[in-house]
This record gives C-alpha cells, sequence and structure tokens, in this order.
C-alpha cells in the first residue's frame, strides 16, 4: 500500500503553478495531474492539488487549499491557517486513485 508524503509547500506550489501551462514540467521526480474541486463556502472555494509521483505513477492529493471569491478575500495556498500545514513548510499528501465516473446533462426535448 502506497503511504502519505509530505512535499515542501515551495514545490507544492511549483507544481500548482505548472498545472495552468499546456504541457507542465515535472520537478523533484513528481508532476502535476489535476485540481479537484472540492466545493465552496461564503467566500472561497476549496481544491485539492492532484499530483503524479513519476517513478511509479502512484497518484497523492494535496489536503485543501482555498482561493478567494471575491477581491476582498485572499487565496489561502495552504498557508496554515487552514488545515494541512501540520510542519511549517510542508503539505501532506495522502494517496488516491482515479476513478472513471459517468455524468449525465438534460437537455429540453422538442426544441
Amino acid at each position: 500500500m502506497t503511504e502519505a508524503i509530505k512535499l515542501p509547500r515551495n514545490l507544492a506550489l511549483y507544481l500548482l503553478e505548472e498545472g495552468d501551462l499546456e504541457s507542465p514540467e515535472p520537478m523533484d521526480g513528481y508532476a502535476f495531474e489535476a485540481v479537484q474541486d472540492c466545493g465552496s463556502s461564503r467566500w472561497s472555494s476549496h481544491h485539492r492539488l492532484i499530483i503524479r509521483r513519476e517513478s511509479d505513477g502512484a497518484l497523492f492529493a494535496s489536503e485543501d487549499y482555498h482561493r478567494g471569491l471575491t477581491e476582498n478575500q485572499e487565496d489561502d495556498y495552504w498557508s496554515g491557517d487552514y488545515y494541512g500545514v501540520e510542519e511549517e513548510g510542508f503539505i501532506h499528501f495522502h494517496p488516491v486513485e482515479k476513478v472513471a465516473l459517468t455524468t449525465y446533462e438534460y437537455k429540453q426535448v422538442g426544441k
């Protein structure tokens, strides 16, 4: 079974920024895989960074980070104000697996 890992906060931020690029570059043996939306509260949206370990393809999810929904709320990328930063400067990631999902959309009939 794959064990949880912890990565330096600056590496997690780098991988998150790489996710915005067309072809993300791996760093220190890890690569950006996805950002998972985890819901929202009144003032912020909640997300998890999904990364892939290059040596074996194992996937890991960070604890939530928060993005402000208005110009008055600041983004919180694992600063320690929320859970996920137990040790200063490190972010905890737990193992996850990719699961295929089926979704449905509904369209009006007769038009």
